[in-house]
């Protein structure tokens, strides 16, 4: 992405399902593992970081935290995406 073009951010809320169809990261098991604990002590994640660029989904941050999320139940998650104008 061309540094020039420019980013507009939203804050929004996404189905968990859709987020992790888009993961093409390695993923380790016992951090997802140790994120749906915390889940389960009622303690809060920080929102999944999100980039569309040409009509593509990319997680820039927050890949373990929405299989987490998957795997403890939750359908929809708080996203800060970005949209490449």
């Amino acid at each position: 992405m061309p540094s020039s073009r420019p980013v507009a951010w939203a804050y929004e809320s996404w189905p968990t399902s859709e987020l992790a169809k888009t993961i093409k990261h390695p993923i380790d098991d016992q951090k997802i593992n140790s994120l749906v604990e915390s889940l389960q002590q009622d303690l809060d994640l920080p929102p999944i970081f999100v980039l569309i660029a040409d009509g593509n989904v990319r997680i820039l941050d927050g890949h373990h935290r929405v299989l987490a999320w998957l795997k403890a139940g939750i359908d929809s998650v708080p996203v800060l995406v970005g949209r490449v104008r």
